[in-house]
């Protein structure tokens, strides 16, 4: 009796392995969307950013705060993964307060920032909420005429918002023991990204 039971359970068994099978499962990825239209897949769309971002060396407690323009291109990829794009450029300028020493005319010189390996390839991943994580960030810092520069590495996955990028470290990563705290906005304003 035992048997005919376990026979008439299996096909239910079955189903039920399949169903919660990781191969079988779907889990649905996030795509970039732009007024709140998903972007085609595998068509390129070209993004500029600006913003304010504050950079502090955790270790020393030297901050400083700088405007921020970029430009990338995003894509939903063909077959549906998630979305992703390349940040082509990354510049940094007018950096306060400038952490310099005097130079030979007994004015500050200029902090200069450089982004190094560019593009930095980046993904959406849901944390939650959605991130778009920039693999290979790469920063040089440096007091122009010096030869004493400091570069800060690593990962950061900036909350997507509409219309805009939130960097919020620790929680959204760190270059090292340099925190990047600030928004990027896009231009034009209405891309986000959404987990269809």
């Amino acid at each position: 009796m035992l048997g005919r039971t376990a026979l008439r359970f299996a096909p239910v068994l079955a189903v039920a392995a399949v169903a919660f099978s990781p191969a079988v499962a779907h889990a649905t990825e996030p795509h970039w969307y732009l007024n709140n239209v998903r972007l085609p897949e595998g068509k390129h769309k070209a993004f500029k950013t600006s913003g304010t971002f504050t950079f502090t060396n955790t270790n020393t407690g030297v901050s400083v705060t700088c405007n921020v323009a970029d430009a990338e291109v995003v894509e939903n990829p063909i077959g549906g993964g998630a979305g992703i794009d390349a940040m082509k450029s990354f510049k940094v300028s007018n950096c306060t307060p400038d952490p310099c020493p005097a130079g030979k005319t007994g004015t500050l010189e200029p902090l200069v920032i450089k982004a190094l390996n560019l593009p930095w390839p980046t993904k959406l991943v849901e944390v939650p909420p959605i991130a778009d994580e920039i693999s290979g960030m790469e920063l040089k810092f440096s007091c122009k005429g010096s030869t004493v520069s400091q570069t800060y590495s690593g990962t950061l996955r900036p909350w997507v918002l509409l219309g805009a990028l939130e960097f919020d470290s620790p929680t959204t990563g760190m270059l090292g023991v340099l925190a990047v705290n600030g928004i990027d906005n896009f231009a034009p304003p209405g891309l986000t990204a959404k987990n269809p």
